[in-house]
């Protein structure tokens, strides 16, 4: 389980009365000179009444009328043409439209139902930000998650300005909050707000909360019926082998088993009789869509460059009794099963950690099920946690002694990974006497004498005993400054890691 981090963002634009009338862009008179351009004249008398038009006080009512009269009879007769159904030009008459007429919600309505400039950023950016002006905030960021959900373009500037507006919400969320709890005490300031974020009540509140948002996202298919297939999804692979199994007009034939956890079993397919496309099927009872959710905010807020690390969902079936995500398949394991099959065939013990750190780098070690991931948007600022995750090896310190924690559930788990690397087993922690008096948290197994014991260790008992809940980062800065700094130290570790490299990556895909 992973947290998923608060997205750092920025202010609003200013909020007079009409935002899109600043940010529209004219359209240049050159924009388009071909006879056939219908909508060349149009471009040019909106052109003029606009620069006619003034603002504020100065503004000619005179001009409005008529800018308004050209955008009607223009949206009225070309509005729906094929011709411009991509034309950009066409989708600022249908924006600058919504802002003089203010009726946006009306126009973003309409465009939605024609399916009209769906894949354009500024249609999302544009109506967002008439929300901010109206004061509607959440509403605005549901716009930005659609656009950035159906990917329109240009979707860097799109994701860089929801990240910009979600900053400066949070601060207003947070100016808000001070100003509902006047003159409150020094201990009240400083009490965090604790909440179990797996039990019955907060996963049904969050549910309720992303409900409307689910429907949005691409690939979201929900029935308030049973599942109608012949054969029962909670059915034994046994059963399940080589059946098929039909989901939003396709065919998905089970071929065998990933995994079963505490919460889903998962199932490699193939898809429409294709041998080379495979696919995960994550099958949970009850329903469970909560990990598709967490899917697509990954969309949202990791960079292109960072994504591939992080597994895709395609989509998820919800039905009354039973919910399938579909999702990559990875078809080399877990990283313990590939962990435990390398020792055996290269001892590589002793810089394990290093080569599979670079491995991922160029080949993308995947972190997936994000089925117990917490999203830290649906919670106030400052916001603790209490209660154990439910799985099994990877309960943080401050879960075992029933104390609230935030981030060491990640860094706990990166701890996990790092003595997998090292000792091609899972981890268990102990209590062992701290040099100048009291107790700190290591690993059971003891460390090789050949290792840098003094650069593991400080790795463990940094991350393992975190002195607060506040932000891990610059304790992680540190910690990777500090191997750079060791493997940068001899030129020779360079090369024995790249020959190890080169081991990994055969045994690998020979496997």
């Amino acid at each position: 389980m992973v947290i998923l981090d608060r997205t750092p963002a920025a202010a609003l634009g200013a909020t007079s009365s009409s935002p899109l009338r600043r940010s529209s862009p004219r359209v240049p008179l050159e924009a388009a000179s071909l006879p056939s351009d219908p909508i060349l004249p149009y471009l040019r008398s909106i052109s003029s009444a606009m620069d006619k038009l003034g603002t504020g006080p100065q503004c000619d009512t005179s001009a409005l009328d008529l800018l308004k009269c050209y955008l009607t009879e223009c949206i009225k007769k070309y509005g729906d043409e094929y011709q411009y159904s991509t034309d950009s030009r066409l989708l600022k008459i249908w924006i600058l439209y919504a802002d003089v007429t203010e009726a946006f919600p009306k126009v973003y309505k309409q465009l939605e139902e024609k399916r009209l400039f769906l894949e354009h950023a500024l249609l999302y950016e544009s109506y967002a930000l008439y929300l901010c002006a109206q004061g509607e905030l959440q509403e605005a960021d549901k716009v930005y998650a659609i656009g950035i959900c159906r990917k329109a373009e240009p979707l860097d500037h799109l994701k860089e300005t929801h990240l910009t507006f979600l900053k400066h919400l949070e601060h207003l969320v947070e100016e808000a909050d001070v100003d509902a709890q006047p003159n409150p005490s020094k201990k009240q300031k400083n009490e965090p707000s604790v909440v179990d974020p797996w039990s019955v009540s907060t996963r049904n509140t969050l549910l309720d909360t992303i409900n409307s948002d689910l429907r949005k996202f691409a690939g979201y298919h929900k029935s308030n019926k049973v599942y109608y297939g012949k054969v029962a999804l909670t059915s034994s692979l046994n059963i399940l082998r080589n059946k098929v199994i039909e989901l939003g007009g396709r065919k998905y034939q089970i071929k065998g088993s990933t995994g079963t956890g505490a919460f889903a079993k998962v199932y490699k397919a193939t898809v429409d009789g294709n041998a080379e496309e495979i696919v995960a099927l994550k099958i949970q009872n009850p329903p469970f869509p909560w990990e598709f959710y967490m899917y697509r905010q990954l969309d949202m807020r990791i960079s292109e460059v960072e994504r591939p690390s992080f597994g895709y969902a395609y989509d998820v079936h919800i039905f009354s009794d039973v919910s399938v995500l579909v999702c990559d398949y990875l078809p080399y394991g877990t990283l313990l099963v590939i962990t435990i099959k390398n020792s055996y065939r290269n001892q590589l013990y002793q810089n394990y950690f290093r080569v599979l750190i670079i491995y991922v780098r160029e080949y993308g070690l995947c972190l997936v099920d994000w089925g117990r991931g917490i999203d830290l948007n649906l919670f106030r600022t400052g916001t603790e946690f209490h209660g154990d995750c439910g799985t099994s090896g990877f309960s943080c310190v401050e879960m075992k002694e029933n104390r609230n924690w935030t981030y060491q559930v990640d860094t706990y788990g990166l701890c996990v990974i790092v003595h997998m690397m090292l000792h091609g087993a899972q981890m268990s922690v102990e209590k062992v006497p701290r040099a100048g008096g009291g107790y700190e948290y290591q690993p059971k197994l003891s460390f090789k004498r050949y290792w840098n014991v003094e650069l593991w260790r400080k790795l463990f008992s940094t991350l393992l005993n975190a002195p607060s809940n506040g932000s891990d980062v610059a304790a992680l800065r540190s910690l990777r400054a500090s191997f750079r700094e060791h493997m940068c130290s001899n030129r020779q570790l360079v090369g024995k890691l790249n020959q190890q490299l080169a081991k990994q990556k055969a045994s690998l895909c020979s496997s």
